[in-house]
């Protein structure tokens, strides 16, 4: 009788010293807002924002734990929490793995590509008309690389494409680098948009995708490449393989609910 007594209270004890206490995520809470940290790291590293960029990183946890609704104190201490509990903090990263291991199955399956329908070889056209690499020095003027495109070569419902190579060295000395574009329509409305880019001497291919009104005639399409705030000092960049392309379609697609525009830089 002592023995079952003493196996009783030893179950009792070791349940009390692994049962969270309050201000403890749960493991499914714990579970979620950690693989978005991960997804959120991961994708920030893709477009070329590395661990050195703390801001970024501060911004998106701070996102992350508005979205479950978690402060910083419950999170710190549910990580202390999970750290001195190996058996609950096995489990945890497990189903981490476990879910990041089925993402980069549907990544690797296509599931989250960019799906473009080209119905006939006529349905993309490259209309860039200027020189395709522009290298920059100090040496040189400096130069934002403006561009117009023509409402000739814009239709309604068309799909305007821009990709390029880009590069800007550290000892340039413009500030706040980017690329602006805007799109002017008949009736005298416009709709911009703008990336900034990094002087970090690190090449990264830019892709930027405006889907044009369905309604609205296109008047022209302009921006700068390589805009910048101020523009003393010295100049080094290097913009390459400049494409830019309409994409039409030969019959009418479903109207799928999408943000205006987007863009991102990738690898």
């Amino acid at each position: 009788m002592k023995s079952f007594i003493a196996i009783i209270v030893s179950i009792l004890l070791f349940s009390a010293c692994n049962s969270r206490p309050g201000g403890v995520l749960s493991e499914k809470k714990m579970t979620n807002v950690l693989y978005d940290i991960y997804l959120a790291d991961a994708t920030s590293g893709v477009r070329g924002f590395y661990a050195s960029a703390d801001s970024l990183k501060r911004n998106n946890y701070q996102y992350i734990l508005h979205k479950y609704d978690v402060t910083v104190a419950e999170f710190d201490s549910s990580v202390i929490w999970y750290s001195h509990h190996s058996i609950e903090h096995e489990q945890l990263y497990d189903k981490v793995i476990a879910r990041l291991e089925v993402l980069q199955k549907d990544v690797d399956a296509g599931k989250y590509k960019d799906k473009v329908t080209i119905r006939t070889k006529n349905d993309t056209l490259d209309i860039w008309n200027m020189p395709r690499k522009f290298d920059l020095t100090k040496d040189t003027v400096r130069n934002k690389i403006f561009f117009h495109i023509d409402n000739s070569k814009l239709h309604k419902g068309d799909k305007f494409l821009l990709t390029y190579l880009h590069q800007i060295n550290k000892v340039d000395k413009s500030t706040h680098k980017r690329v602006l574009i805007k799109v002017r329509y008949s009736n005298n409305k416009s709709d911009s948009l703008v990336s900034f880019a990094r002087n970090d001497g690190r090449t990264r291919r830019y892709k930027i995708s405006v889907p044009l009104s369905k309604t609205l005639n296109v008047t022209s399409i302009e921006g700068w490449i390589l805009d910048c705030d101020s523009v003393a000092g010295k100049q080094s960049a290097l913009v390459d393989s400049i494409r830019c392309v309409r994409v039409a379609y030969a019959t009418k697609l479903p109207v799928s609910k999408t943000k205006k525009h987007w863009w991102w830089p990738f690898k």
